[in-house]
């Protein structure tokens, strides 16, 4: 039984790597706002050109400006780049973390997954059950947790699947029924239980 067990959960966790989280961000920040058209004069008046008009920034148009791009840049690098023992470093960024936008949500994960110590990791995983995140962000994050033991990963799942907001709960609770060889519906309490006697067998 645990042979078919481990090899089903191998299969889950390999089809969910297989389609990596589109989280690693490379383009460059764009211009804040575009250069005004070019204005076509009108037959007559090229005598008294006219200055074109100023450019409108579209309703809804987004979000961060440039400069609030580069402060977090500024933030996550001076971090990263002081003289700060590893833990203080992992403790501003995990405390950063809920601040960032998307982009710099990912720099600062991929940081943290090789930063914290499982047990750290459990306490900052608690971001994977926050379905307000982006989809990259999550899936990045459900990544991490795969790479973490048992011990680690399966209540972080566990955590997920039980939240129905959450956009990766069927993801979760699929894994969960790789990992566990049974799948007992809604009932959390019969999940925990499963895990937990999954965890006594398998001792890491």
């Amino acid at each position: 039984m645990g042979i078919v067990t481990g090899v089903v959960a191998a299969g889950v966790i390999l089809g969910f790597l297989g389609h990596p989280p589109p989280g690693v961000v490379t383009s460059a920040i764009r211009e804040a706002s575009a250069k005004p058209a070019k204005q076509t004069e009108p037959a007559g008046r090229l005598a008294n050109p006219q200055k074109p008009a100023s450019t409108q920034k579209p309703t809804g148009a987004t979000t961060t400006p440039v400069i609030a791009q580069f402060d977090w840049e500024d933030d996550v690098n001076s971090i990263l780049s002081s003289d700060d023992k590893a833990d203080a470093k992992s403790d501003q960024l995990v405390a950063l973390f809920p601040t960032l936008p998307e982009e710099g949500q990912i720099e600062a994960a991929q940081s943290l997954f090789y930063m914290l110590s499982d047990h750290e990791f459990a306490a900052f995983e608690q971001y994977l059950a926050n379905a307000s995140l982006s989809a990259p962000v999550l899936n990045l994050l459900m990544t991490g947790a795969l790479n973490r033991p048992d011990k680690v990963k399966l209540p972080i799942l566990l955590d997920v699947a039980r939240n129905d907001a959450n956009p990766k709960a069927g993801d979760a609770r699929e894994l969960l029924r790789g990992f566990l060889g049974a799948d007992y519906g809604t009932d959390w309490a019969q999940w925990r239980s499963g895990i937990e006697k999954h965890l006594a067998q398998n001792q890491e």
